[in-house]
């Protein structure tokens, strides 16, 4: 099976955001705060927007390179006490940013990270995730059990 870019620069991503970090670090944090980084804004939309609401972007056409980046970063960085963190990201429209976050949340909590997602299933499907977040739990299994 080939790898595609956007594999390619999730792993990247994800293997080099400070695994010897104790924490998301608070760049990212701010980012993932951003209403833009979780919900499309179009150009009158942004301009719109409160400050704080949107992403730090000069080019509104990097938008999506800065979520995957931040998403795999975010992912691959976070620690046991922000649990919370991943499980937003593994109901991220963006499916690899979802994964990366699975990926990470099985890595850190093991068996119980498919508890912890399964715990979350209506909610997804109630603010229409579901999808994500079948994925998500899907690749957690896959690590968790050493399944590809």
């Amino acid at each position: 099976m080939s790898v595609t870019y956007r594999e390619s620069m999730a792993r990247t991503a994800y293997d080099n955001s400070g695994r010897n970090l104790k924490r998301v670090p608070k760049f990212l944090r701010e980012i993932l705060g951003c209403e833009e980084f979780w919900t499309y804004f179009d150009t009158s939309e942004r301009a719109n927007a409160r400050k704080g609401s949107i992403l730090p972007l000069k080019t509104h056409t990097n938008r999506a390179l800065l979520v995957r980046l931040v998403g795999f970063s975010a992912a691959g960085a976070a620690s046991k006490r922000e649990v919370d963190t991943l499980l937003k990201l593994c109901v991220h429209g963006y499916g690899l940013v979802a994964t990366a976050a699975a990926v990470r949340l099985a890595e850190l909590e093991g068996e119980t990270s498919l508890r912890i997602l399964s715990d979350e299933v209506d909610g997804a499907l109630a603010a229409g995730n579901g999808d994500s977040l079948a994925e998500s739990l899907r690749v957690a299994e896959g690590e968790v059990f050493g399944m590809p």
